[in-house]
């Protein structure tokens, strides 16, 4: 019966370590996930900027043009 009991628990402590490492291997891809949000914001960042000052270029522009010309 000891051996019985021996293997059984040789056997749950496997499953636990297979558990744990399945576990560390989720939460590597999670912050690898979480590192691709962060670069993914600060683009949206980046490009939203850009286009607000395209914008306010063009506003400019305009503005300028409407001046010079009777807009």
């Amino acid at each position: 019966m000891s051996d019985l009991d021996g293997s059984q628990h040789s056997h749950d402590k496997e499953i636990q370590n297979e558990i744990v490492n399945e576990l560390k291997k989720s939460n590597e891809l999670l912050e690898s996930l979480l590192k691709i949000q962060s670069n993914v914001q600060a683009r949206q960042r980046k490009f939203l900027s850009m286009a607000i000052a395209q914008i306010a270029l063009i506003v400019i522009v305009l503005a300028w043009w409407g001046s010079k010309y009777g807009f």
